[in-house]
């Protein structure tokens, strides 16, 4: 698990590195117009809902950390593409790539890190993972300014970022493929060497029924892929792309599980 929040921590450098430069990258080094780049940015969104669907379609098949070895994989490439793009259609390429692995990326490790704690742990675990997200979205900007600014290039800086998802991939490869809970349930129950909450906690799974789930998250990507989950579970959703409008759509004893977002804009999920 050490290592695995590790390599999230360096990978993720790189896609907060991405996200803050990208722009100020293609307009102050390709030369992309405001216009261009509201186009381009468009286009990104709608590559980046397939990416995650269809990235978490290959995680449930062949397993979190095998997808987070392809995706990290294409975000070296990215990086390496973007820096030695030498026109705006090749930068246009790339970025569709990176739109590829940005919500997937987020969306396949945290399903990684779900399957690696069990539940009386999630709790302290997610904690050290958010924050391990909240660190690398400072560190990696910096990385990025600091070289852009001693070589004077942001070329050399982009180039930079590639390298950082080599050195995630490098330690995710030290990490061994989590089981499926219910693989591990299973185990349980059938008495490998368990104890009787073990078994129970089995059947309980087994037995559960189908709730009313309200999902309040302002990012679609991430909020399409809880609802296709959640749903193919036989729970029923009502979604809220807000804090506020999912206030409005709550009503007492009308749900029986509220997922939100701590960190939405506007309204938090600890406001809501």
């Amino acid at each position: 698990l050490r290592r695995f929040l590790l390599s999230y921590f360096v990978y993720m450098e790189g896609v907060s590195t991405i996200v803050y430069y990208s722009s100020i990258y293609a307009q102050d080094t390709r030369g992309f117009t405001t216009a261009e780049l509201v186009y381009l940015y468009l286009a990104l969104q709608t590559v980046g809902v397939g990416g995650a669907i269809g990235f978490g379609l290959l995680s449930d098949r062949i397993g979190p950390r095998t997808t987070l070895v392809f995706i990290l994989i294409l975000w070296s490439l990215v990086g390496l593409g973007a820096a030695l793009a030498y026109s705006k259609a090749i930068f246009w390429v790339v970025a569709m790539a990176g739109a590829l692995c940005l919500a997937s990326v987020q969306a396949v490790s945290r399903s990684m890190i779900a399957l690696m704690v069990e539940r009386e742990q999630q709790a302290e675990i997610f904690g050290f993972y958010g924050i391990s997200g909240k660190l690398s979205s400072a560190f990696g900007p910096l990385l990025f300014g600091l070289i852009s600014l001693l070589s004077g290039s942001q070329r050399v800086a982009m180039l930079s970022v590639g390298l950082l998802f080599l050195a995630g991939l490098f330690l995710l490869l030290r990490v061994e493929e989590p089981g499926r809970k219910g693989e591990r349930l299973h185990h349980q129950a059938s008495g490998g060497g368990e104890s009787a909450c073990g078994r129970r906690r089995a059947a309980s799974v087994g037995a559960r029924r189908p709730l009313r789930v309200l999902v309040i998250k302002d990012e679609r990507a991430v909020r399409d892929i809880l609802v296709r989950f959640l749903t193919f579970q036989g729970h029923a959703i009502e979604t809220a792309s807000d804090g506020p409008t999912g206030v409005e759509r709550f009503t007492p004893g009308a749900f029986d599980l509220v997922i939100t977002d701590l960190g939405m804009p506007g309204m938090s999920g600890w406001e809501v």
